[in-house]
């Protein structure tokens, strides 16, 4: 596909000296940073919220992604192999379940619940701490969990059973790396050291 057909956000800045185009995921933080980074360092650029659009033109997307690119899996690159359930895009439609809806503060309940439970920190920076419940809550309203905001969906519980928040792979990162993907969990020893979240491979596909 030409990945210049498809509906881009445009922000003019006035640093244009670069074509800078990002694929990013609605709910993540770690993608909100970025847009902010560029949006107050005055760079020009296009953006794409790749959950928000119906998972056919995803697929098309990646395929010509992958096939331009080598792939990788940080988080900062686009979600491998993300899917959505049939018929979401900017109008989602009907919820995926009949569970009720969650509210930001059940979220924070949640995430509390979980840190005091695996003895973790909840991340300190709050403005990103707020973000991440936000992607916490809208997934879960979503799909009916709460897949981790830093992941997009590969099209129902049973195959996103492993990036259910606390994710699989949090339970090794925190005490080897520091932090879980999306950083919304720390290692007690990160905190007390004064130390930040460090970026981590997604091993979600593969070691």
């Amino acid at each position: 596909m030409n990945l210049d057909d498809l509906s881009y956000e445009s922000r003019g800045g006035t640093r244009g000296d670069h074509s800078i185009t990002v694929y990013a995921l609605s709910t993540c933080g770690f993608c909100k940073k970025a847009l902010t980074f560029l949006d107050e360092n005055g760079f020009s650029y296009r953006f794409i919220h790749v959950d928000l659009i119906p998972v056919e033109t995803k697929n098309e997307i990646k395929a010509t992604l992958k096939a331009r690119l080598p792939l990788r899996r940080h988080r900062r690159h686009f979600p491998p192999r993300g899917l959505h359930p049939p018929g979401l895009g900017k109008d989602p439609g009907p919820r995926v379940n009949a569970m009720a809806e969650k509210t930001t503060e059940q979220t924070r309940l949640f995430t509390r619940m979980v840190a005091q439970k695996q003895g973790w920190e909840l991340n300190p920076d709050t403005e990103f701490y707020d973000s991440l419940v936000d992607g916490l809550t809208t997934n879960f309203n979503r799909y009916g969990y709460y897949l981790c905001p830093c992941r997009d969906s590969d099209g129902s519980r049973e195959q996103d059973r492993n990036a259910i928040c606390p994710c699989l792979w949090s339970h090794e990162d925190v005490p080897l790396r520091g932090n879980c993907y999306c950083a919304l969990y720390l290692s007690k020893k990160l905190v007390a050291e004064g130390g930040s979240p460090s970026s981590i491979p997604d091993r979600r596909y593969g070691d």
